[in-house]
């Protein structure tokens, strides 16, 4: 593994111990050397989406250890756009994650940052980006549900395929529905 990859591994390590403060450190060592693999790279599909995972963690960190809370919605904003770009000017290579794992990883993205502006009172900010989240959901089960032989699965085979993800569309819509009736 790289050495990106065990500083990644410790941190999320720290994170799972409750030691937040060395996990935020490996991840401040981690963002920069990720950026600067993008540049490196050429703005590949893995470089940008190990980044935004690395920002979704880091600020969920942010808001836990009550740093300045700004901080955090700008590594969600960052990341936000980052799911974005590699959807809309993908640049796979060989190890890339598919299409499929890359919008839930803007869902996720999505879903952090509309949290963050509900917190902020943003509601028409909240309402886009839970937006956003709901139709990257629906998009990954639609193409689920349409593969071949998945009608002909065990309903208990097709539920565990498609259990979380239904999941994160629910939660998804009831976040949109929540923000539309405020």
């Amino acid at each position: 593994p790289t050495l990106m990859a065990v500083r990644h591994s410790l941190a999320m390590t720290f994170q799972s111990l409750d030691r937040l403060e060395q996990a935020q450190e490996e991840f401040n060592k981690l963002i920069p050397k990720a950026r600067g693999r993008i540049a490196l790279k050429g703005r590949t599909d893995s470089a940008r989406s190990n980044l935004v995972k690395i920002l979704l963690a880091s600020a969920s960190l942010d808001r836990r250890l009550d740093h300045d809370p700004t901080a955090g919605r700008k590594k969600l904003e960052e990341a936000f756009e980052l799911t974005r770009e590699i959807l809309e000017k993908p640049r796979p290579q060989e190890g890339s994650p598919g299409k499929q794992e890359l919008l839930q990883l803007h869902a996720a993205a999505a879903m952090s940052l509309g949290v963050e502006y509900l917190r902020e009172g943003r509601v028409k900010d909240t309402e886009k980006v839970f937006s956003t989240a709901m139709d990257a959901n629906a998009e990954v089960l639609d193409t689920i549900r349409a593969e071949s032989g998945f009608d002909s699965l065990s309903e208990d085979e097709r539920d565990t395929r498609t259990a979380a993800l239904q999941m994160n569309l629910d939660k998804s819509k009831v976040g949109l529905a929540y923000i539309r009736l405020r």
